[in-house]
């Protein structure tokens, strides 16, 4: 039964980084997540390369390279200091804040086989804010599931809508039997006839639905304006649940749990975590 975790990080950009990574990795450490997908992973543009490359780490691009303060590669270390020994993957996605390289990034407590990349926008130039690319792995525990980490557009956007960007998606999978996406789909679960219900209709099954048992709901705080991009869009009071995992298959969820929400562990971002324990029908090889 593995377990899954799912976070848009805001990594380098959040105040008091140094002590939200570190309460991260804590939070990863009582978890003990076997598959993590990270959104807004970043690190500094022109910064020092890492070479050879750390411990671990299996690229899927060259350029740019991976550098000393990357976001994932600092969870990495620190969870190795605790000793949890994750293999990881990057991909750069574009440029941010006007020094950062952003991408997203799955780590995995399973030596990871393959790497899989998709740019699902129109755009595939690092300097355009609204390029969007997805990162999955297939690892040796589960070698016939692609978990993959994404960071969609908003439905709203003319320019970059999200559905242009899920039938990208859906083009990329075409033939693929076993997907779990995680992430931020900056599509809300509480508006329907959206990206939400678009991603139900092409048979992917929410893991907040189909769990036995359930903790928590939204995944921005009540103040869903201070989210980038959401000033002037949907944000009830209650705030919204932005972040899912979902399966292509109908795979029984013993849990799922907001996490990262100063309840289950620190707030450490402006989006909270997703946690799920999902048992795969054909599963035969265990974790501890």
């Amino acid at each position: 039964m593995p377990r899954l975790l799912t976070l848009n990080t805001h990594s380098l950009i959040e105040e008091n980084y140094e002590q939200k990574c570190l309460d991260f990795a804590e939070a990863v450490e009582k978890l003990c997540p076997h598959v993590i997908a990270l959104q807004e992973v970043n690190q500094t543009q022109g910064g020092r390369a890492v070479f050879p490359h750390p411990l671990g780490y299996v690229p899927c691009v060259t350029h740019p390279p991976l550098r000393e303060d990357n976001h994932a590669l600092r969870v990495v270390s620190l969870l190795r200091d605790m000793g949890l020994d994750y293999f990881f993957s990057w991909l750069p996605i574009k440029n941010g804040y006007g020094k950062y390289e952003e991408g997203v990034a799955i780590l995995s407590l399973s030596p990871i086989t393959a790497v899989y990349t998709c740019c699902v926008s129109r755009h595939d130039n690092p300097a355009h804010w609204k390029t969007r690319k997805i990162l999955g792995i297939t690892n040796e525990a589960y070698p016939h599931v692609r978990f993959y980490s994404v960071h969609y557009g908003w439905w709203q956007d003319r320019e970059a809508p999200f559905a242009n960007q899920w039938e990208a998606t859906m083009r990329h999978l075409a033939g693929v039997q076993d997907v779990v996406l995680m992430g931020d789909f900056n599509n809300p679960a509480e508006l329907r006839n959206q990206g939400y219900d678009m991603v139900a209709s092409c048979g992917f099954y929410d893991t907040y639905s189909q769990a036995a048992r359930c903790y928590g709901s939204h995944t921005v705080p009540t103040d869903g304006g201070s989210i980038d991009g959401w000033h002037h869009l949907f944000h009830p009071k209650d705030g919204m649940r932005i972040d899912h995992i979902w399966t292509r298959r109908p795979h029984a969820v013993a849990e799922h749990r907001v996490v990262l929400d100063g309840v289950g562990g620190a707030v450490v971002s402006d989006h909270f975590g997703v946690f799920a324990d999902v048992m795969f029908s054909h599963e035969r090889k265990w974790f501890p």
